[in-house]
């Protein structure tokens, strides 16, 4: 806590004489900006940034063709075990491809994956929790037992009989993952609608004849969206391991486009003679979704003015 500025106040006795008595003004604490700043996960964000970059700019920095493949080079190590180089730095796979390369146009499909499911399921969910929450009622009713069906679903089960209908596909794996996320965003976002339309601006609104649609989105919509970035940020890494899980399973982006579910298949069968065929992406996707719920979470203290204060 900042040192306080010392005033001297003057009190009469009574008797004509001054009693003067020190008083210290306390200074707020300090900013809270900087003690948000103090706690930023460096570690996370750095990873998020490696991927994203990745993603962007793959065809300028992948050292190879993630499709070229060459059978005299298949199984290479890398490049710190006896056997590998530096031209394949984390070696090939069993068809010879350079599995740097496919790393990094993997983190393509899981950014892409990731943002549009974000988008389109959030926008969807936002729109449900916004007419179940304001409105009550029957719709409230008919829309989260809706919700409840859905997300009484195992989402994996979900996702895999979906997948089962439709052809395997990045825009399929678009379509499931969608489908499947939009109620989570529905459910918590109508939670925040019901208790923010009971405030008394809400109730001026109506009092002064605004409309439904001018209440939700100048009053409802703003006072939501910082719940709505952090769950969206939280959910990212939910989506790469469904998409991972679906290209695993055979259900998702189709070979020979390089995707982390899909090379994660492929080294199963290596798994003892070439690790790094499967222990690779595996770190891949360990490594973002761990950043991305460690960055979730801070963004979620970042956000809520009780946390700033303390």
């Amino acid at each position: 806590m900042r040192a306080g500025i010392e005033e001297v106040v003057m009190l009469d006795s009574g008797d004509g004489s001054a009693i003067n008595i020190p008083t210290v003004e306390i200074a707020p604490s300090g900013n809270t900006l900087k003690q948000t700043l103090k706690r930023f996960p460096v570690v996370p964000a750095t990873i998020l940034f490696l991927v994203l970059f990745s993603a962007i700019f793959a065809p300028l920095i992948a050292p190879h063709d993630p499709q070229a493949f060459s059978i005299s080079k298949k199984l290479l190590p890398p490049f710190w075990q006896k056997g590998g180089s530096f031209e394949y730095i984390l070696g090939t796979d069993h068809m010879g491809r350079d599995l740097l390369s496919r790393l990094i146009y993997g983190a393509r499909i899981a950014v892409l994956v990731s943002v549009v499911v974000i988008v389109s399921a959030g926008f969807l969910g936002l729109m449900v929790a916004m007419l179940a929450g304001y409105f009550g009622g029957w719709v409230d009713l008919v829309l989260m037992r809706i919700v409840d069906i859905q997300m009484s679903i195992p989402g994996l089960l979900f996702a895999v009989a979906l997948a089962g209908v439709l052809k395997p596909g990045l825009k399929n794996v678009v379509i499931i993952l969608t489908v499947w996320s939009w109620a989570v965003f529905a459910r918590v976002v109508r939670g925040e609608v019901l208790s923010i339309k009971e405030r008394d601006f809400v109730a001026m609104a109506k009092v002064s004849g605004s409309s439904s649609l001018f209440i939700i989105v100048k009053h409802l919509l703003p006072n939501v969206l910082n719940t709505f970035v952090v769950l969206a940020t939280l959910q990212v890494g939910r989506l790469i391991i469904f998409e991972a899980s679906l290209s695993y399973l055979g259900l998702g982006v189709q070979p020979p486009t390089p995707a982390w579910g899909a090379m994660l298949a492929d080294g199963r069968n290596y798994i003892v003679d070439a690790w790094w065929l499967a222990t690779v992406p595996g770190l891949a996707i360990l490594g973002t979704c761990l950043g991305i719920n460690l960055f979730g979470d801070w963004l979620r203290d970042a956000l809520d003015p009780k946390l700033r204060q303390v």
